[in-house]
């Protein structure tokens, strides 16, 4: 279809202002002028595009900006205004709890669906909603104080606002990506439905993630201050997208101003060069003109001008604690609610449990999410760390081996993803390069061993394997005889280290806190050893040179341990105990570090490692939690959901009855139906022949009477035949 701008009518606006509003389609701002339409500012170009697309189907608007534009909303009788210049972005936090709905008091997700957000009262906090300008951000809140009297703001969604009704009542606002809502400690003091953040509070609230996409707030300063002309402002969001391209890497994303210099100095020296590293097929003008440069410039002012924030990574804040435990009867959807919780946690947003368990099970494989039941033979050797049998193939010959629980190894993987994170970009790089030269080195004495038998380290003692994560050396006796019971394994990761550490003696090794004890008491080795990879080096002619490398981001590690008071967890845990508590983890004020059974040394939780537990409140055959370890822990109660959406009516009211007889007789709410034994696509006489009568057998030890009663207030008939011996189910 043709571009028909004279045909668009008044009417075709209105329509279109009417679908925007009814979609609550997201429109992007303009940069130098607003139409005002039924009292509400909207951007000229976006509506003309809309009302284009009601007019022959074509969402399309061929005119620039500015007079062209605005001369078509003129001749209709619109008003035209041009955008406040130097507009400062303002930061609010706004309640969502309407204490007068019973039903509802908390409006967050009402408003997150609808893009809006809705002032409460009638009469109160008009003046300050009508002065909330497009561009803000927003946060919505919740205030409260803890037993101890600490002030506490819950941070539930971030957005920024599109749209202003000027009535005191509505704001129109782009929520960003959902996120666990966190707590801010003595910030509790924002009480107001609607109220001002000041400029020391603007970090900790809207500054939480560890990345940030800048784009749209970019965007909207490049608008807001009408530093640019609508085409340059549109020609410096489409040269930093190309930017990013190029470099493979989302300059949206970077608030660090020197790494944004050094880019802006490389692009005057480089970007005009045709066919140079800056060149872009698609878009050669970009270069040519300076665009890279110049955007970059623009990019770094706006950077500039944001309230400052630390640069050091923060973990993905979430509001599930350290160590938690999901308990209550069984079939109310503890374990099935884990890897929701999970997802959540390592991820920083949840979907629907399908959705999950593909993320969950993608996690698992990555090792940053492991799962593991507990049973009455588990045991510390099993969760940490001990020793297994090993029978050699070859020989028959019994040893020993070490063997490493699901816990240790989370928590490492955990603390290496949490030490890497505070690493800078000089120091990981110098570590890759050495990682690469030393799997060179590896390579270069399996090809000595393959040759002479061995590799000397010095006077008799020789490297006569190289293995997975090992070299394996001995010394020989004076008949060239080896030590077959003296196999010593040297560690990679613990060679790289001493060599990153730039030791000179064999007693530099021992002060070092992240080398084994093993290489430290054959520290001599050790340091024999290292000198041997420093030659290779140098014979090689390899010198470290820094090169551009991105910082490993912090992420969540989670555990979850099912039916976790089925072992004895006072033996399974072990020191684990103390060092689970959030002020003991590594890098918190109380951090502490233990020495293992098998002579490990500085052993930390990092603060990055969460643990959740599932416990089913109606198994009484094993001990319940000890104190110990429940006041570490914190407990999410799980019970029958009657208004699950997969719960037939029938069933439903059936499952209800049921409950109210059991409590009636056991006092308690541990013993209850979960909804989940009556979710299957199956007859409810074969769910409770099945699953459901043995269940209440187990709970009323085997006592018929009582059972069958529970169904006397039922649509159904349970009786146990004494000749037959078996259940009759039938309905009334």
């Amino acid at each position: 279809m043709a571009f028909e701008p004279d045909k668009i009518t008044k009417d075709l606006i209105q329509k279109a202002v009417e679908k925007i509003e009814q979609e609550n389609i997201q429109l992007e701002p303009s940069t130098k002028f607003d139409v005002i339409i039924n009292g509400k500012a909207y951007p000229p170009k976006e509506i003309m595009r809309y009302a284009h697309e009601l007019l022959n189907g074509e969402h399309i608007w061929e005119r620039s900006g500015g007079e062209p534009t605005n001369k078509y909303f003129a001749a209709l009788g619109y008003e035209v205004k041009p955008k406040q210049e130097n507009q400062k972005i303002a930061y609010y936090v706004l309640g969502a709890a309407w204490y007068g709905n019973d039903e509802a008091p908390d409006q967050t997700e009402r408003f997150i669906q609808n893009g809006i957000w809705e002032n409460g009262y009638t009469d109160k906090f008009l003046d300050v909603v009508n002065g909330v300008n497009i561009g803000d951000r927003v946060a919505i809140k919740s205030s409260f104080a803890t037993k101890d009297r600490k002030s506490i703001l819950r941070i539930k969604a971030l957005g920024t606002v599109t749209g202003n009704d000027k009535n005191g009542r509505v704001l129109r606002i782009k929520y960003d990506n959902r996120f666990p809502a966190f707590d801010l400690e003595g910030y509790g003091g924002y009480r107001n439905t609607i109220q001002k953040v000041v400029d020391e509070d603007i970090e900790g609230i809207f500054l939480h993630s560890s990345k940030i996409n800048y784009k749209e707030q970019y965007t909207i300063w490049l608008n807001s201050t009408n530093k640019e002309g609508s085409k340059k402002a549109g020609s410096y969001i489409r040269a930093i997208e190309i930017l990013s391209e190029i470099t493979h890497k989302e300059i949206f994303e970077e608030d660090n101003l020197s790494i944004l210099n050094a880019l802006y100095q490389d692009l005057l020296n480089e970007q005009e060069k045709e066919d140079g590293k800056y060149y872009y097929e698609q878009a050669p003008s970009y270069g040519a003109s300076r665009f890279y440069s110049a955007a970059i410039k623009s990019y770094s002012d706006f950077i500039a001008q944001l309230p400052k924030t630390q640069n050091a990574k923060t973990l993905l804040i979430t509001n599930m604690p350290l160590n938690s435990i999901l308990f209550g009867p069984p079939g109310t959807g503890k374990t099935y609610n884990s890897i929701d919780k999970a997802i959540a946690v390592a991820t920083g947003s949840s979907s629907d449990h399908v959705a999950n368990k593909i993320k969950f099970d993608e996690l698992r494989k990555q090792g940053q999410i492991e799962f593991v039941t507990f049973h009455q033979n588990y045991s510390y050797e099993d969760f940490m760390v001990g020793i297994r049998p090993n029978v050699s193939e070859t020989t028959s010959e019994l040893s020993f081996k070490k063997h490493y629980g699901i816990f240790y190894e989370i928590a490492k993987r955990a603390r290496e993803n949490y030490e890497n994170s505070l690493k800078d970009e000089q120091t990981i790089s110098k570590e890759n390069w050495v990682n690469e030269k030393f799997e060179e080195f590896k390579e270069y004495v399996e090809a000595e061993i393959e040759e002479n038998g061995k590799f000397a380290i010095k006077n008799n003692v020789s490297i006569y394997s190289v293995e997975e994560e090992v070299f394996i050396y001995t010394g020989e006796k004076e008949n060239g005889e080896l030590w077959k019971n003296q196999r010593i394994g040297m560690h990679y990761d613990a060679l790289i280290n001493i060599y990153l550490a730039d030791v000179q003696n064999r007693q530099d090794i021992k002060k070092l806190e992240n080398v084994p004890s093993l290489e430290k008491q054959h520290a001599t080795y050790s340091f024999e050893l290292i000198e041997k990879f420093r030659k290779f080096l140098k014979e090689k002619g390899y010198k470290f040179q820094s090169t551009t490398v991105q910082k490993e981001p912090l992420k969540n590690f989670v555990l979850i341990i099912d039916e976790i008071n089925r072992a004895n967890i006072s033996k399974v845990f072990g020191e684990l105990i103390t060092l689970l508590e959030d002020d003991k983890r590594l890098g918190k004020p109380n951090e502490l570090k233990i020495t293992l059974p098998n002579g490990e040394k500085e052993f930390g939780v990092p603060p990055n490692l969460y643990l959740i537990g599932t416990m089913n409140t109606a198994d009484k055959s094993i001990a319940l939690i000890d104190i110990a370890l429940r006041r570490r822990f914190e407990f999410v109660g799980y019970y029958p959901d009657y208004e699950n959406e997969k719960l037939k009516p029938e069933a439903k009211t059936l499952l209800q009855k049921i409950n109210e007889e059991i409590y009636k007789l056991k006092n308690s709410a541990d013993y209850l139906i979960g909804h989940a034994y009556f979710m299957k696509d199956e007859a409810i006489e074969t769910t409770l022949r099945n699953k459901v009568i043995p269940l209440l057998m187990e709970y009323f030890s085997g006592k018929t009477k009582i059972v069958s009663d529970i169904f006397n207030e039922t649509t159904w008939k349970v009786e146990y035949d004494t000749t037959k011996f078996n259940w009759t189910i039938s309905l009334r």
